[in-house]
């Protein structure tokens, strides 16, 4: 399913497309998911910002997003298009 880095979306618990992640609050490893963490806005590890090395433990949340139903749940785009500001 295609969508936007940073895109959320209300989707059935009983799939998960690919490139998207369940907003539930989970530690996720920057280096996995460096382009969302630009999108939400969240600080940089010193050093990335110039082309560093990213230390591999290094994580941060994803927001967590408390479901309207039991059979529904929010997910975030983390591959996808890039959204522009235009």
């Amino acid at each position: 399913m295609e969508g936007y880095i940073g895109e959320i979306r209300l989707f059935p618990k009983t799939w998960l497309p690919k490139n998207w992640i369940v907003c539930d609050g989970s530690e996720v490893k920057f280096k996995d998911y460096d382009l969302l963490s630009v999108i939400c806005g969240v600080e940089w590890p010193k050093g990335y910002k110039n082309g560093g090395d990213v230390d591999p433990n290094l994580f941060y949340r994803l927001p967590n997003l408390e479901s309207p139903s039991d059979d529904v749940h929010y997910i975030i785009c983390y591959r996808g298009q890039f959204p522009s500001r235009d």
